[in-house]
């Protein structure tokens, strides 16, 4: 019995700030083969394939990054997630496409935005990236083409970085394979032009290692600070009660009984007090432990910003091929 030939693989991640429509995009690209739910913001990275055109695909979709953040901006969850989307394929994506609205208006600020989404992933990702416009409804009457030519120099430069590579897709044709196979087959070219399909420098495991852990030391802030308000509501309440009690008046004439209650209650706001200080003691304790957690995780980023930084050298790249 004769064994099916495998099909050839194509690895996609998908990039780009919100509302792009990304998601869109990848349902497109699957033909609906476990769809992703547009118009909701995707939080984590999340990997589906199908047999598409003659190829088994496999695309990645990202949380998009806020329009116009720069990436410190960006919170940590989404930086962490737009890198480990590459880490998702053993042997790496072969293609990132970034996708764009048609219509979406190429600033300078926009350029500048996605050059530094892009640049953790190393200075050849451009070598591997195409441009994946989106919503090509919108545009009319006017092609890509003639938006190109009239749109000036920020989206024609960036199309350059790109290596002129592009594909216009129109989110609300699902019925329409053309546009599809079309992209399959642009994409294809790009992996045999290029040799896309390489291994990630060893120094990829090691930036995600060091965002997990900024992950982590987030999670316990986050879970100290909830313990604080947690102690400082007792310590509250337990301050309330104690001055409640020495506002009391004692009526002239109590009984022995009611001396007896009320001498029960001194010994209970004494009591009190010493919880007081203990709380307090406890609270600055963990006030201590976490102004240096805080200081651990400046420390950290600090050093995930060298790595960065030689990770966009001319000698290193995750695009080594």
């Amino acid at each position: 019995m004769l064994v099916p030939a495998a099909l050839p693989e194509l690895r996609l991640v998908l990039l780009g700030r919100k509302g792009a429509g990304k998601s869109a995009a990848v349902n497109s690209i699957l033909g609906g083969v476990g769809s992703f739910e547009s118009g909701k913001p995707t939080e984590e990275c999340v990997k589906r394939k199908a047999d598409v055109a003659g190829r088994r695909v496999t695309v990645v979709d990202t949380p998009g990054w806020e329009w116009y953040y720069p990436l410190n901006n960006t919170p940590n969850w989404v930086r962490r997630e737009t890198l480990r989307s590459v880490s998702l394929f053993p042997s790496g994506p072969h293609v990132v496409l970034l996708v764009v609205r048609s219509c979406a208006s190429v600033t300078e600020d926009y350029i500048r935005e996605i050059e530094e989404h892009l640049e953790p992933l190393g200075k050849r990702v451009w070598e591997h990236t195409m441009l994946l416009f989106t919503r090509g409804d919108e545009l009319g009457l006017t092609s890509m083409e003639q938006r190109i030519l009239t749109s000036g120099p920020t989206l024609q430069g960036l199309l350059q970085k790109c290596g002129n590579r592009y594909h216009v897709v129109d989110n609300r044709s699902k019925g329409d394979a053309s546009q599809v196979k079309e992209l399959i087959r642009k994409l294809a070219e790009m992996v045999e032009g290029q040799r896309c399909g390489s291994s990630y420098l060893e120094v990829d495991n090691t930036v995600l290692l060091g965002l997990e852990r900024l992950k982590d030391m987030g999670d316990r802030m986050l879970r100290q600070e909830a313990e604080l308000k947690k102690l400082r509501e007792r310590e509250m309440k337990s301050i309330r009660w104690f001055f409640d009690r020495k506002k009391k008046v004692k009526s002239p004439g109590n009984t022995d009984v009611q001396r007896e209650e009320e001498e029960d209650e001194d010994r209970r706001a004494d009591e009190k007090r010493n919880d007081i200080g203990e709380l307090e003691e406890r609270i600055q304790w963990l006030t201590e432990d976490k102004e240096r957690e805080i200081q651990d995780l400046s420390i950290e980023k600090e050093r995930l910003h060298k790595f960065w930084k030689w990770l966009n050298r001319d000698s290193a790249t995750f695009w080594d091929v």
